[in-house]
């Protein structure tokens, strides 16, 4: 993912706030995008996919606390491939103080209010701090929302859809085709939100991206 933002949005600078990550690991991401910054917090105990995917709200204010001077702040998942410049996603926030992805909460006629908000992008000016501080106060929460456990998988999206309804932030919305585990050709990003098909889509990603750089270098040639 991160390859993939140096490639089309290589003006942005980007965030990466990571936990237990190795010197040698650290030194990669710094190498893979001119404009990054690397935060990496050491744990005394091992993390789970799940506990970084609940973090996300402490992600967000910790970039709006050390850079306050920026327009907007994009929170986008790790296993994302960019295929295009987004101008047309930070656009969204031109007109609303955070850009959030919204459905109708169904799945196979089933209806899941974890599924309302996925929180795979999420983007807020500096207005819309209320929003992401009851996003972080809604982690605390010690009982679980429906049928989701405190800390268990999709926590970090109920406890977004419930943040978004008390603080009443106004928010653009993001299609949710914008980021597409089909692996549609005219998706903007490639989601690889498919559990145990992730080491397969890691492979296509790449292709993809090492295809999508052949290009542009050789548009730079010409």
């Amino acid at each position: 993912m991160l390859r993939s933002l140096a490639l089309h949005e290589p003006a942005i600078p980007v965030l990466c706030n990571t936990a237990n990550l190795r010197r040698d690991q650290v030194d990669e991401l710094e190498q893979a995008h001119e404009r990054v910054t690397v935060t990496n917090g050491d744990s005394a105990r091992s993390t789970t996919p799940e506990q970084m995917a609940a973090r996300k709200p402490f992600v967000l204010q910790h970039a709006m606390d050390h850079h306050p001077e920026e327009p907007w702040y994009a929170l986008l998942d790790a296993d994302f491939l960019v295929r295009r410049p987004l101008a047309a996603l930070w656009e969204l926030v031109d007109s609303h103080p955070a850009a959030l992805c919204f459905t109708d909460g169904y799945e196979h006629g089933v209806y899941y209010p974890q599924l309302v908000t996925p929180s795979g992008i999420v983007i807020v000016r500096n207005d819309a701090r209320r929003l992401v501080d009851c996003w972080a106060k809604w982690y605390h929460h010690d009982r679980p929302l429906g049928t989701i456990e405190p800390m268990a998988w999709f926590w970090d999206q109920v406890t977004l859809a419930e943040a978004w309804r008390e603080s009443g932030a106004p928010c653009a919305a993001i299609s949710p085709s914008y980021y597409d585990d089909a692996l549609r050709p005219e998706a903007p990003i490639w989601s690889a939100n498919v559990g145990d098909r992730k080491p397969r889509y890691y492979e296509l990603f790449r292709a993809e991206y090492e295809r999508q750089r052949s290009i542009s270098l050789s548009y730079s040639r010409t």
